[in-house]
């Protein structure tokens, strides 16, 4: 796993990025049918932009990607998930101890291979809550 991190701006209403990657491995019992065991790449990109000092508004963008599936005849990209999320967190009140803030944000999913006849797959996310931090 590595991370890497930048911030661009003045210190108050700085455009942060965040640059991951990861490498994983998935058992074979965990993949009815496997003979071998599956490994995968993922990642993600996120940029975010403080428009003030209670207002964040950000972009990522997630990938997945198999390197050696479980079943040795399936395609290398079967079940390969890419997409990109934008959100806004509007913080309401935060204190040296604790913050809240409403959280919305719309992502959307493609995975390869995993409809009818092989064909790719779309999920679509909305979501809003309160994230609290203590």
């Amino acid at each position: 796993c590595a991370e890497g991190q930048i911030w661009f701006g003045p210190p108050a209403t700085p455009v942060h990025a965040i640059l991951a990657f990861a490498h994983g491995q998935d058992n074979m019992a965990l993949i009815p049918g496997a003979t071998r065991n599956g490994t995968f790449n993922g990642g993600f990109l996120e940029v975010g932009y403080s428009m003030n000092l209670k207002t964040l508004l950000f972009g990522r963008y997630d990938i997945c990607k198999n390197s050696r599936q479980g079943i040795v005849d399936s395609a290398t990209n079967l079940n390969d998930q890419d997409g990109p999320t934008i959100g806004l967190r509007r913080t309401f009140s935060f204190t040296n101890r604790s913050e809240y803030a409403l959280h919305v944000e719309y992502s959307s999913v493609r995975t390869k291979g995993a409809g009818a006849n092989g064909l790719d797959t779309r999920s679509n996310t909305y979501f809003a809550g309160i994230d609290f931090a203590y």
